[in-house]
């Protein structure tokens, strides 16, 4: 697979959850293999709704042209996969498909999220052994603001894929913008009465 779509790729992962946002701060950083995002974002839609896309994750193909699909993990395939120990946390898997030029891949992403009671703080954390990650780690924080929510996330992820080092957090941060961007209109308009 080429290095340059799984950059693009990498980014869509990073972003897991769907957002519509104003961005306030997006810092990424890379650290050998492994990469480092943080952001918060300023986000138009009521808290509850964010919430909402980590119980139906089905509706974030419809949020980027790069999510082509989306759902809870198959109980029936077996394996590490469904290891969530209770029945409120299952994991959920993210295909993401793009193209730079005439080079086109996908790679999955297979993480567990656990909300608290709250509803403030969901965690989610790569399945071993299942998709295109090595590692990953997020902490999403949900809090309510005048405008909507004030989302803020940081990430810890190790791509199971060859990323060259040219590949710096200029770029990844450039890309990771413009999928906020486009997800913060695709959100806005399903959230419309």
């Amino acid at each position: 697979m080429r290095a340059w779509p799984r950059c693009l790729l990498l980014c869509t992962a990073l972003a897991s959850v769907p957002a519509a946002a104003d961005i306030l701060d997006l810092k990424v950083k890379r650290e050998q293999r492994r990469f480092h995002v943080q952001f918060e974002v300023q986000i138009d839609v009521p808290p509850a709704d964010v919430l909402r896309l980590f119980h139906e994750p089905e509706r974030w193909t419809g949020l980027s042209r790069v999510i082509h699909h989306a759902g809870f993990v198959d109980p029936a395939s077996g394996g590490e996969a469904n290891a969530g120990g209770s029945g409120d946390a299952r994991p959920v898997s993210m295909v993401v498909r793009d193209c730079i030029l005439f080079f086109c891949t996908q790679a999955e992403k297979v993480t567990l999220f656990r909300a608290d009671a709250a509803g403030r703080l969901v965690t989610g954390t790569s399945v071993r052994g299942a998709g295109d990650f090595r590692y990953g780690r997020e902490r999403w924080e949900i809090e309510p603001s005048a405008n909507g929510t004030l989302l803020r996330l940081r990430a810890e992820m190790e791509p199971d894929f060859a990323v060259p080092p040219f590949i710096g957090p200029a770029v990844l941060k450039s890309l990771l913008r413009k999928l906020l961007r486009e997800m913060e209109r695709n959100l806005e308009r399903s959230a419309a009465p």
